[in-house]
């Protein structure tokens, strides 16, 4: 019976070794498998936010900023032809003014410019206007540095950036493992980040289409409350520009039949802002009224993008304006 009960233990105590070495193993591999993906995530040489980091600093003379309304509006290498300046693109589809203060400060730290191109998006004040503000993803490698730190807890809070930072696998988990993989396989096919590449866009649609989407409630500026981080994240974008001396020309968006009565308010709330948190200070606000494109059904690929015949005139019309306000 004592050599039975002694036996016992030793098998219980085996079997909790085991254990004990299943999950130690695997969690080492959680360890290094976080720190491979986490890796190549900092080196994907295809990333817009590595090419922040992994540029040399430069000197540009224009920068525009904004989502895809300035992404897909502007183009960078007809902007710099006309106006005899180096031009980089900074907009990206699909996030708000979270992103874009985040990647504008990072990109003050490390390069610079003369003049910003500064999109005033319709929507772009509003609560929940974007579904996914910020790309958290792109920056969790780079939470050793404090403008990254600093922005995504302001965004996401203190306790989800630390348990980003020390939990193995919990910002693959969540953000999905095989944007990691993506970035291990982009490091092996090699190539580099250009920002200012622009899209094959061609897309038309039908003059009906276009009036449907414009009229579209879900897209009209007005319809929710004005959102206290976003106006605070564009007075921080314009802050930084004015501590650095670097000129604005704001501009909104061209939209398919004009701007509405609507866009009007969404406008005024973006001069309010200027008059009341950043006074004596006039900033210039392009807006497009009465331009023969704007009644093209040919140069949008919906209501509110232009497709590649708008952004040709767009861009040549915001030349002008940065040609007439004694560009840099």
């Amino acid at each position: 019976m004592h050599v039975n009960k002694k036996y016992g233990r030793s098998l219980l105590a085996l079997r909790g070794r085991g254990l004990l070495l299943v999950v130690s193993i695997g969690l080492l591999f959680m360890i290094a498998n976080d720190a491979l993906l986490r890796t190549a995530a900092r080196l994907n040489p295809i990333s817009r936010v590595n090419w922040l980091f992994q540029t040399p600093p430069t000197d540009f003379d224009i920068a525009i900023l904004g989502s895809s309304l300035a992404k897909e509006g502007l183009d960078p290498v007809q902007l710099s032809e006309i106006t005899d300046r180096d031009v980089v693109q900074l907009a990206w589809g699909g996030r708000g003014l979270a992103e874009q203060s985040l990647y504008w400060e990072i990109f003050q730290n490390r390069h610079n410019c003369q003049l910003l191109l500064l999109e005033l998006h319709p929507l772009g004040l509003e609560q929940d206007a974007f579904q996914h503000p910020l790309d958290e993803f792109r920056y969790l490698q780079r939470l050793d540095e404090p403008i990254v730190e600093r922005h995504l807890i302001r965004h996401c809070g203190r306790w989800q950036v630390w348990l980003w930072r020390w939990l193995p696998m919990l910002g693959m988990a969540e953000f999905n493992t095989l944007v990691g993989w993506h970035d291990l396989l982009a490091l092996r096919h090699g190539g580099m980040f250009d920002p200012n590449t622009m899209g094959e866009n061609s897309t038309l649609r039908t003059v009906a289409e276009l009036h449907e989407q414009r009229a579209n409630s879900n897209f009209q500026p007005g319809n929710r409350p004005i959102d206290a981080r976003s106006v605070t994240q564009f007075v921080e974008i314009l802050e930084l520009c004015r501590a650095k001396g670097i000129q604005v020309l704001a501009f909104y968006p061209p939209k398919f039949a004009g701007i509405t009565a609507a866009d009007e308010q969404s406008l005024a709330r973006y001069r309010e802002i200027f008059q009341n948190q950043l006074p004596g200070w006039d900033v210039p606000i392009y807006v497009v009224r009465n331009a023969n494109y704007l009644q093209e059904p040919t140069c949008f690929q919906d209501a509110f993008h232009l497709n590649s015949n708008g952004c040709r005139n767009f861009t040549r019309e915001l030349a002008e304006q940065v040609l007439s306000h004694g560009a840099p």
